[in-house]
C-alpha cells in the first residue's frame, strides 16, 4: 500500500494503450478497451507470484529499500525501480558485483510497444509575503539552473527535468545508466495530475495487494476499485 504499487505498473498498462481518466480528467480506467488492459495487469501481476518469478514477499514491500537484502543475498534477478536505485546499488554492492547489473526497458506483453514512468517534485509558495515569496522563488530558480540541476540530480541519483542538463553535463550522456535512461525518456510520461488520481492510485494499490494475496478475481477487484473511485469522484 505505498504509491511505487500504482507508478512502478503504470508502464504495464500505459504500453497497452490505456488511459486512467480522460481529457477532462474524468475516470475511464474501467471502461472499454482500459478495462481489458488493466485486468491484463493485475493477472500478469498475479502470475508472477503463483508461478515464483516473484516472490510472494512483493506484497509486503513498502519502500524501494526492501529489493536491497535480496539484490545483496543473489535472489534477484531483475526488479522494477527507480533510475536513483543505480546509485543505491553502486553504494551497497562491490564493484565487481555491481557491474553485473544493468538497465532495460520494462518488458512487456508485446515486443513492439513500451514505457515508463516519469515523476518527481513539485515546489510550491504558500505564503503571501511578496518578500518570502520572492526569496523563495530565488531559491528554487537558483536550483533549476542547468549547472545546479546537474549537480543537483547526479548527487543523489535523479534525472534532470531539463533535456539541456543532457548537453552541458558530461555525467548524463556518458554514464552507462544514465546515458540509457535519456534514450528511454522518449517512451515517458507522467501520471495525470487531475484531482481523481490518488483515489484512483489507492484503490489499484489495494487490487493488486489483494490479488497477490488471495483467491479474489481480477474482474471483482477491478469493479470494486471502480465503485470506490466513482463514489469518490461524484461526490
Amino acid at each position: 500500500r505505498w504509491e511505487g504499487t500504482m507508478f512502478d505498473n503504470l508502464a504495464f498498462f500505459w504500453a497497452q494503450g490505456g488511459r486512467l481518466v480522460d481529457d477532462h480528467g474524468a475516470p475511464v480506467f474501467n471502461e472499454g478497451e482500459n478495462r481489458e488492459y488493466m485486468l491484463n495487469v493485475l493477472n500478469f501481476l498475479n502470475d508472477t507470484v503463483e508461478t515464483g518469478i516473484s516472490p510472494p514477499m512483493v506484497a509486503t514491500f513498502t519502500n524501494y529499500q526492501h529489493f536491497e537484502p535480496l539484490i545483496l543475498s543473489d535472489d534477484v534477478a531483475m526488479f522494477l525501480g527507480g533510475s536513483w536505485q543505480a546509485v543505491d546499488l553502486q553504494r551497497i554492492l562491490p564493484p565487481e558485483e555491481f557491474e553485473k547489473w544493468d538497465v532495460a526497458l520494462i518488458p512487456q506483453i508485446r515486443d513492439d510497444i513500451a514505457s515508463t514512468g516519469t515523476g518527481g517534485w513539485t515546489w510550491g509558495i504558500f505564503t503571501d509575503d511578496p518578500i518570502k515569496k520572492e526569496a523563495a522563488y530565488d531559491f528554487f530558480a537558483a536550483q533549476m539552473t542547468v549547472e545546479n540541476m546537474g549537480r543537483i540530480s547526479q548527487a543523489i541519483g535523479n534525472l534532470p527535468t531539463r533535456a539541456s542538463v543532457y548537453d552541458v553535463v558530461p555525467h548524463f550522456s556518458e554514464d552507462h545508466f544514465y546515458a540509457k535512461y535519456g534514450e528511454m525518456l522518449q517512451y515517458g510520461r507522467p501520471r495525470p495530475g487531475v484531482p481523481i488520481y490518488p483515489t484512483i492510485s489507492e484503490e489499484i494499490q489495494v487490487a493488486i495487494n489483494t490479488i497477490l494475496t488471495s483467491d479474489v478475481s481480477a474482474e471483482r477487484l477491478l469493479d470494486e476499485a471502480w465503485g470506490n473511485v466513482m463514489r469518490e469522484y461524484e461526490r
